[in-house]
């Protein structure tokens, strides 16, 4: 049974405050898992179907100290036909705390993108199937591309590779500024590939320059310390949003991280696919710095679980 969590003040205030930002850029929606209970956005998780080796729950019988954590698991092989396996969908509270934060329209020019976005991702074990496309999908905004939207999915390509998606309509992006297109694709790579039982901080940067080119970034860091953003990136693109096709862009609208991937449309076995992720944070500017998981804790997991599902478990705090 799906769950869902608001809690309305905390980052709002410390926004209001000036308290919270990375360089100039203000936190302006921030998930610890703790509890499920999300600033700016209110939460609900979610599993394929209903099946019972796909169940949803809060727990907090961690011995590990400190926060809390979402864990997707399968205990089966689901024949789900590119259905989405499990995760959270969360729905911001204002434009503010929303993805429509970062972008500024222009009708009758390009549109801009300036902001921030980065979590944190453990490999427990992809399934029986291994690494196979989708096998994990951390972000997927959807705005109809057909009405003037833009979509942005953020997954796991492979056993090495992660891939960014940027959609639209029909000619509304211009790769590298200058081809019209539906659609630009940025694929960072994992030197040595994804290790099980391995934390990695990922993160996603967007930044307009005076032409309205905007240049999109990957980091991929294994751990859970901090990334500089003026740093190596393991990927990046650059494109320009036409704001005559492009007329909504990223809207106010409910976006989902679904850790557990997408099942897929033919052969692929999920049974012991169990993935987990923690912190995810929106920046209505460029940061220059994504700062290391939260204290108290540091993302310490539970391995080996026993209990399938979308599970949040609660480390009590020492």
């Amino acid at each position: 049974m799906a769950n869902s969590y608001s809690r309305p003040l905390l980052l709002s205030q410390l926004l209001a405050l000036g308290l919270v930002s990375s360089a100039s850029a203000n936190l302006v929606f921030e998930a610890t898992m703790d509890d499920l209970s999300p600033t700016g956005a209110t939460a609900t998780t979610f599993e394929y179907n209903n099946l019972p080796s796909v169940t949803t729950e809060l727990t907090d019988t961690s011995p590990f100290g400190g926060g809390s954590y979402l864990s997707t698991s399968s205990t089966a092989d689901l024949v789900a036909n590119g259905n989405n396996v499990g995760g959270v969908t969360f729905t911001p509270t204002s434009d503010a705390t929303s993805w429509k934060s970062m972008q500024t329209l222009a009708p009758t020019g390009f549109n801009t993108l300036n902001g921030g976005f980065d979590f944190f991702l453990h490999v427990t074990s992809p399934g029986a199937s291994g690494f196979i496309g989708n096998w994990t999908r951390p972000l997927d905004f959807y705005n109809d591309t057909g009405a003037g939207g833009m979509r942005l999915n953020l997954y796991g390509n492979d056993d090495n590779t992660i891939q960014v998606e940027f959609l639209s309509a029909t000619d509304g992006l211009l790769a590298g500024g200058t081809t019209a297109t539906t659609a630009v694709i940025m694929t960072g790579d994992i030197a040595g590939g994804f290790q099980l039982d391995t934390t990695y901080h990922i993160g996603l940067t967007f930044a307009t320059d005076q032409n309205g080119l905007v240049t999109s970034k990957l980091f991929l860091e294994e751990g859970t310390g901090a990334i500089d953003t003026t740093g190596s990136s393991a990927g990046s693109t650059t494109f320009k949003i036409d704001g005559s096709i492009v007329t909504t862009g990223f809207a106010n609208k409910s976006w989902s991280s679904i850790i557990g991937g997408r099942a897929p449309y033919g052969d692929g076995d999920l049974t012991g696919r169990s993935i987990q992720a923690d912190t995810y944070r929106l920046y209505d500017d460029t940061p220059t710095t994504f700062g290391a998981v939260p204290e108290p804790s540091a993302f310490a997991l539970i391995l080996g679980s026993a209990i399938a599902g979308v599970v949040f478990i609660r480390r009590r705090r020492s």
